[in-house]
């Protein structure tokens, strides 16, 4: 498995937000969560980006965050189920978080966001705002379900007004549709101002023409998870 990347300042943009997650994760309830696992991140990027899935992997953090304060209160968390799915009544049981993890992340995009399959009884259509989300997600006390998780979704640096899918890699310069060996080696480069082009696309903190070390950290993470 792999390993988070800490040295991205916390102004940074939203192409890669697994180690935001971890920092707002770890600060709301002081690193109890079960979510603040490696294997739990990755599935989440790994499911998010299955063609049929195709959400913003933040969606279902951020529910989590609202429905059980990220796994560390209310009965479900007690079986891997840190999102109130119910079934017949009663918590949906896990058998681990990653399991979860990946059945959340996929039903959200193939049952809401996307409704890509038909079968998915839950739902009669699209639902691609964490307003419409929650029509049918909260089932009782959701006054504030909406605010709370929109706040928790923009505290990973997503803008709750734009659709939740996923976008593109930031590191990308060679445009094809992920961060390879390839783009780091350039990225490398134009850091040392070695005579290649300039990757736009990497720039996310202060537009100089100039490639940091926190650009190119970010770039990695890309690479070793998946991005927006």
């Amino acid at each position: 498995m792999g390993m988070l990347f800490w040295s991205v300042p916390s102004s940074a943009g939203p192409c890669f937000p697994a180690w935001i997650w971890v920092d707002e994760v770890a600060r709301y309830t002081a690193g109890r969560s079960p979510l603040l696992d490696v294997a739990v991140v990755r599935a989440s990027f790994e499911v998010a980006a299955k063609p049929d899935v195709n959400v913003d992997p933040r969606l279902q953090l951020a529910i989590a965050g609202q429905e059980s304060g990220f796994g560390t209160r209310g009965p479900c968390p007690a079986v891997n189920n840190a999102w109130g799915v119910l079934e017949g009544g009663r918590c949906r049981p896990f058998r681990t978080w990653v399991e979860a993890t990946r059945w959340v992340t996929a039903f959200l995009g193939r049952c809401y966001v996307n409704f890509a399959d038909r079968n998915c009884t839950v739902n009669d259509r699209p639902r691609r705002t964490i307003a419409e989300i929650g029509e049918l997600w909260c089932q009782s006390g959701c006054g504030n379900w909406v605010a709370n998780v929109t706040g928790f979704y923009e505290s990973y640096k997503g803008n709750a007004g734009d659709l939740l899918y996923r976008g593109t890699c930031c590191g990308d310069c060679n445009r094809n549709g992920a961060v390879d060996i390839a783009d780091l080696v350039h990225l490398v480069n134009v850091a040392l101002w070695y005579n290649v082009p300039f990757c736009p696309s990497a720039e996310m903190y202060v537009p100089d023409q100039e490639i940091t070390v926190d650009e190119i950290i970010t770039a990695i993470n890309e690479a070793q998870w998946g991005c927006l």
